[in-house]
């Protein structure tokens, strides 16, 4: 469908994701730089990351 409607193209491959674990996981590797922007702690330590990770694992 995407590609039909042409959001394919417009939004690109690298931003269309299966999951919302897979969209968290890869916005926190791409904006990982001095802590997460949205709880202010490091990727060790970011709630929002390791469930998305757990979400992925099992």
């Amino acid at each position: 469908m995407f590609a039909r409607t042409g959001l394919f193209d417009l939004v690109g491959a690298r931003r269309i994701f299966w999951s919302s674990a897979h969209a968290i996981i890869e916005l926190h590797e791409q904006r990982m730089v001095g802590g997460c922007p949205r709880c202010a702690t490091s990727e060790q330590r970011c709630a929002v990351l390791k469930m998305a990770q757990k979400r992925m694992e099992g």
